[in-house]
């Protein structure tokens, strides 16, 4: 599980978080401004949403993720 993590941040790091702060982040980093984010997840019946605090510093970065991931689903 250890590994299948590291690979899994790895890849954010080096395919979504290009052109960012982040791209030369460490996994530290990425796992406690990224992934550690208090946020509402609420299941509907054709698509999940993610609600996102209002004051999150990064909003950016994770919309231009979430963008890619679509992109990547279609």
């Amino acid at each position: 599980m250890h590994s299948a993590s590291y690979v899994l941040l790895h890849a954010l790091r080096d395919k979504m978080l290009q052109g960012t702060e982040y791209a030369m982040a460490t996994m530290k980093t990425i796992r406690l401004r990224l992934i550690k984010v208090a946020a509402y997840v609420r299941e509907m019946k054709t698509r999940i949403k993610i609600e996102l605090p209002k004051q999150f510093p990064d909003m950016e970065v994770i919309a231009n993720c979430f963008r890619k991931f679509n992109e990547l689903r279609c």
